[in-house]
């Protein structure tokens, strides 16, 4: 009996240990899941972070993108002066090149008058100016010839006779000071170079 018993004993204490075994080994296998389970999530977690920064870059660089935009739709103008003509409201499309606004420098004045065809060749640039404006009787401003026209305006359809010819004009274009901005766009004036007077 008592080798028996004993025998029940180490198989017990046999069966005990094998559990004990089992245990381990189910813990050893759980823990190596939980280890492969923790690197998947923290690869998934370091490839959110790149997506992540991706993503960030990408909105940085929309941004960027959007106030070069914006900067891009404010319209300087090249010099200074007084808005004569608004050829666009606020809010309208303009197209690259388009002329948004006329913009007048009330100091300086171009005067443009017309000069016969018999007498263009005495226009030159550079020559001086006397201009006198109806309005300001007495007053005399002087400038300097800019452009002489190389194309004659107002020209008949049909120019059959001597006397058509003589109907044709070149612009001439004066510009001068106009420090007290006296002179204003659209006054009739007479405009003297060395050659005479024209009007």
């Amino acid at each position: 009996h008592a080798a028996l018993s004993r025998r029940d004993q180490a198989r017990t204490a046999a069966t005990g240990l094998e559990a004990q075994v089992s245990a381990a080994r189910a813990q050893r296998t759980a823990a190596r899941r939980q280890a492969s389970a923790a690197t998947s999530q923290a690869e998934a977690a370091a490839a959110q972070a790149d997506a992540s920064a991706r993503g960030v870059a990408a909105i940085e660089a929309m941004v960027r993108a959007a106030r070069v935009a914006v900067d891009e739709c404010r319209i300087l103008a090249p010099r200074a002066g007084v808005l004569e003509r608004l050829y666009y409201e606020p809010g309208e499309l303009v197209m690259p090149g388009a002329t948004v606004a006329r913009l007048v420098d009330p100091a300086r004045v171009t005067v443009t008058f017309y000069v016969p065809n018999a007498d263009v060749d005495e226009a030159r640039i550079g020559m001086r100016a006397r201009v006198v404006a109806d309005a300001l009787e007495g007053r005399v401003f002087e400038g300097t010839v800019q452009r002489v026209a190389l194309e004659a305006e107002f020209t008949p359809r049909n120019i059959q006779t001597r006397s058509d010819r003589d109907r044709l004009v070149f612009p001439v274009e004066v510009e001068l000071a106009n420090e007290d901005e006296a002179l204003r766009a659209g006054m009739p004036v007479t405009v003297t170079l060395q050659t005479g007077q024209r009007e």
